[in-house]
Parts: C-alpha cells; structure tokens; sequence
C-alpha cells in the first residue's frame, strides 16, 4: 500500500493580526481544528414534564457524530458524565432523582471514542417531579 504525501502550507497573518500561522488548507489536520472549535450552543432539559425521566436535548452540530451528556447538582458544579458518546441528540436521563434540579450539557466528538471533544455546552436547569401517589 503506497502512502500518499499530502502538502499543507500554512498562511501567514499581515500585520495586525499577531503574526499568528493558520492553516489554510482542507487537509485532515485542518478540520480537527474546525472541530476544536465548535461546540454545542445550548441544550434544553425537560422541567417537570416526565415522572419518570429528564429528557436533554440538543441541536446537531456540523462536524460532530457523537455527544456525551453530564449533569451537576449546582450551576457551575462538578459534572458528572451520564452517557457514553452517543449519536443520538437527544438523552433520557432516568436515574434523576425525583425533586431534585439538576444542571445538564453536552460535549460533541468527531467519533465514537470522543476524539478532538468540544467544550461544555451552556447549562440548562431540568428535573423531574415527584409521582403523583393514588
């Protein structure tokens, strides 16, 4: 099997522009870079509208196959990962405990192993009511 060389060449910003190197080409390398810099905008959380689950959903993002899905028990807190990287863009949360608020965002990859992930998403608030008793 031959190899094939693939040649990049890297533009130079003018002045300006701190004198940084981009790549400039649609190489590989360049769409990790891409990817790298998206990320998921927002993802909306069910608010008391399942007794039995807190659904998270999100929008696709271009470049992006996989998501993963944490929740904190405060803003800003300490994430907890819930889902494996799924193609999927949307999560059943049903280990959430009912009356509890909990803060749910994702991460996009380019696979299934979470390779080049994004950042965190924004929160949103989500939880799932007590069950109504007979």
């Amino acid at each position: 099997m031959t190899r094939r060389r693939h040649r990049c060449y890297l533009l130079l910003l003018g002045p300006g522009r701190s004198g940084r190197k981009r790549h400039a080409c649609q190489c590989p390398q360049r769409r990790r870079q891409r990817l790298a810099s998206l990320s998921i905008a927002t993802v909306a959380s069910s608010d008391g509208a399942y007794t039995d689950k807190v659904s998270v959903n999100w929008g696709v993002v271009s470049g992006a196959g996989y998501y993963q899905v944490s929740r904190a028990t405060t803003a800003g807190g300490a994430k907890t990962v819930l889902s494996g990287w799924i193609s999927a863009t949307s999560y059943d949360d049903a280990t959430a405990t009912p009356g509890v608020a909990y803060y749910y965002s994702a991460q996009a990859a380019a696979d299934a192993g979470g390779s080049r992930a994004s950042a965190y998403s924004a929160e949103d608030g989500g939880w799932r009511p007590f069950r109504p008793q007979r």
